[in-house]
């Protein structure tokens, strides 16, 4: 019987440190994820963005403007570009 409460013991161990390990990786994701929910972009709509860092050490942004035409598609009207260098 003893060996029994034994084994009980060390799974009832092994599960909570598994559960542990899972919760810490949970808890490093969040902190992840709240620091990628700041746009760089919030007056308007863009899609598509490409970024590049040239010669001079600035970040430029490359996105298209969509609008939605009245024939049921997407149509990208302009292009715009952002730049900045506190990055």
């Amino acid at each position: 019987m003893k060996v029994l409460h034994t084994i009980g013991a060390l799974c009832f161990i092994g599960c909570m440190m598994s559960c542990q390990s899972v919760k810490n990786k949970i808890t490093e994701k969040s902190g992840i994820d709240s620091l990628a929910s700041n746009p760089f972009i919030t007056h308007m709509y863009t899609a598509d963005p490409s970024a590049h860092v040239w010669e001079d050490g600035r970040l430029y942004i490359y996105a298209s403007h969509d609008i939605d035409p009245p024939r049921g598609c997407d149509l990208m009207d302009r292009y715009h570009v952002f730049s900045t260098d506190d990055m």
